[in-house]
């Protein structure tokens, strides 16, 4: 009765109609259904709920299901600021990679723990006070250090055991001291600490409030924000040589999967340090991307010049986790100056 008291649309009563109906046929669970909620008075993007999986790998609901994929892109918005709002961003960024440093010695020094509750105890008033975080940031900053914690505890179980299988013999060190974050690059929530407004603005969080700001960005982008593509969290990136802010939004599109049928060839890449890629296919044909310089496009630059070589194909790259344990450096002798040899190590 509550489903019917609740509808706005003729549309959500039909949908509650056949909610109901598979209720008595599959379980419930604790997971949202696909759904488009409607836009409120702040923000024109309308949220699209993906519907999750169950633990056997389907759907709970099968009326449901699609032969989409989600594929997840980064639309890069330049925010064109004043004075003052370029100011309230640089400063709330400082701030927030302050903070991050901050819980991440008390991380350390507290059995370097990853639970975001110990960290939320501990840390929670101080951020608040001597940072002047907002509630939402402040949240974010544990958040982040619990995750980075994590990872560094996964990888450091993973290298244990490959020690004891003899795998590897270098220790894992990157519990040895607390990490450190360089980077000023605050993480944003969707709908807590941004969100999209009307005129093309989006609303940004800062140690002040949030501030609307104006945004520029590529045309397909920017379609896809307004006509309620699943928008996820952010990040506000400076821009040191060009002096301006970005806004990089994660966006969830739905994309065909690809058939055997759409498929013309099978390319493998080879990723190395002489030559960046080496992309082989069927045929024996190979070109090379050579590079000993590794720079910040190069990679990027590159995997787009094999998608546009190679169009509707199958490509396959070589799995490299946990490549420099699993492989042991070789040590080979070459001639100096035609008089004897010299140990050289291959890194």
């Amino acid at each position: 009765m509550w489903l019917f008291q609740n509808t706005r649309t003729p549309e959500h009563m039909l949908y509650c109609c056949v909610w109901l109906a598979f209720v008595g046929r599959w379980p419930l669970t604790k997971r949202r259904i696909t759904a488009k909620a409607s836009p409120n008075k702040h923000s024109f993007v309308s949220r699209v709920y993906q519907c999750r999986r169950t633990r056997d790998g389907k759907r709970p609901y099968p009326f449901l299901e699609s032969e989409d994929m989600q594929q997840i892109i980064t639309a890069k918005l330049k925010l064109v600021t004043t004075t003052q709002q370029f100011q309230a961003l640089r400063t709330t960024q400082l701030a927030y990679r302050d903070a991050l440093g901050a819980v991440s010695c008390y991380a350390f020094e507290h059995r370097k723990t990853s639970r975001n509750t110990t960290l939320y105890k501990g840390m929670y008033a101080e951020l608040r006070a001597r940072y002047h975080l907002p509630s939402q940031l402040a949240g974010r900053v544990e958040r982040q250090v619990a995750s980075t914690y994590k990872g560094l505890w996964t990888t450091f179980k993973k290298n244990a055991e490959h020690r004891r299988k003899k795998i590897a013999r270098k220790r894992f060190k990157g519990l040895d001291k607390p990490p450190k974050y360089s980077s000023p690059t605050v993480q944003y929530t969707y709908e807590r600490d941004y969100t999209f407004g009307r005129n093309q603005q989006v609303s940004v969080g800062t140690l002040g409030g949030r501030i609307p700001i104006p945004y520029q960005g590529y045309n397909e982008h920017m379609a896809l924000i307004r006509q309620g593509a699943s928008i996820g969290d952010a990040k506000l990136w400076y821009d040191k040589p060009k002096k301006c802010f970005y806004v990089l939004v994660s966006l969830e599109i739905d994309v065909l999967e690809p058939t055997g049928e759409q498929l013309s060839e099978v390319v493998g890449v080879d990723v190395g340090i002489r030559y960046l890629a080496v992309a082989s296919t069927a045929a024996g044909k190979a070109i090379f991307h050579p590079g000993k310089q590794v720079r910040h496009h190069a990679n990027h630059s590159i995997a787009k010049q094999i998608i546009t070589q190679h169009h509707h194909a199958l490509i396959g790259l070589e799995q490299l986790t946990d490549i420099r344990e699993q492989k042991r450096r070789r040590k080979r002798k070459r001639k100096q100056n035609g008089k004897g040899y010299e140990q050289v190590s291959l890194r």
